[in-house]
């Protein structure tokens, strides 16, 4: 088992939420930040692109269905702009079934969880750095 380590684990030092939910933001920056890790929270893609602009992550995790510009096409803008084009992304979807899962592999999310996320997703979030 990959014991999620926080800040002091370069690999896990920060990560962007994006979800236009915000009970959903709130669940995920909680489980995030009692794993030790920083977390910013973008209600939309307009202000994810600002949070990418100015800072430095080790991860974003996007929610698929959001208004206006959804994570697939937040994913595309990442990977095109060069200074986030490495950047992991996690997708998180209230929409979940296997089909969704390996669609949003094959668009470049590293993995894809549903939604409400389980207590362990900041461990599962671990094992994508192992």
């Amino acid at each position: 088992m990959t014991v999620l380590k926080g800040k002091d684990d370069m690999n896990l030092a920060r990560m962007l939420v994006v979800d236009d939910d915000a009970a959903s933001c709130q669940v995920l920056a909680h489980i995030l930040r009692y794993n030790d890790i920083e977390v910013d929270v973008a209600t939309n893609a307009h202000d994810a692109m600002f949070y990418l602009a100015h800072n430095a992550y080790s991860l974003a995790i996007l929610d698929l269905a959001m208004p206006d510009v959804d994570g697939w096409e937040l994913l595309h803008a990442i990977h095109e702009n060069p200074a986030t084009a490495s950047l992991p992304c996690v997708a998180v979807t209230a929409y979940y079934d296997p089909a969704v899962a390996v669609e949003a592999e094959n668009a470049g999310f590293v993995r894809c969880f549903p939604k409400p996320v389980l207590p362990t997703f900041a461990r599962d979030l671990g094992e994508i750095f192992s």
